[in-house]
């Protein structure tokens, strides 16, 4: 296929062409972390809550992640748990915080798992 860009004067590029290389096999991974949908990893409850919070963590495998709660300002309030785990559950007190809503967020491999919690006290 065969292409031409143009910038905002109206300039247009040489013309290119993009190949694209599909002759890879594939297989089809299991028990890894590809298998879980993004939405399965991570969950939160009790949901709205009066302070403490479960967040619990479900992987296939040992990763490395980064969990950490944030106020709606984008600001991290509460810093869960960074390094290499698998599965597990924390509990995290968002006693000191006003009522509102937070976001539990989860970041490996690129990916970013967010679940919105709401604090009612």
């Amino acid at each position: 296929m065969v292409f031409q860009t143009e910038d905002n004067s109206g300039n247009e590029s040489d013309e290119y062409t993009l190949i694209v290389d599909v002759s890879h096999d594939y297989a089809v991974k299991t028990n890894s972390i590809e298998d879980l949908s993004l939405e399965e990893m991570l969950s939160v409850s009790p949901n709205p809550t009066t302070g403490l919070v479960n967040v619990n963590v479900n992987l296939p495998e040992n990763e490395v992640i980064n969990i950490a709660i944030y106020n709606t300002m984008g600001q991290e309030v509460v810093n869960v748990k960074n390094g290499k785990i698998s599965n597990g559950t924390y509990t995290v007190s968002l006693e000191n915080q006003t009522n509102g809503i937070y976001y539990v967020r989860m970041s490996l491999k690129g990916a970013i798992v967010t679940k919105k919690v709401i604090l009612n006290k």
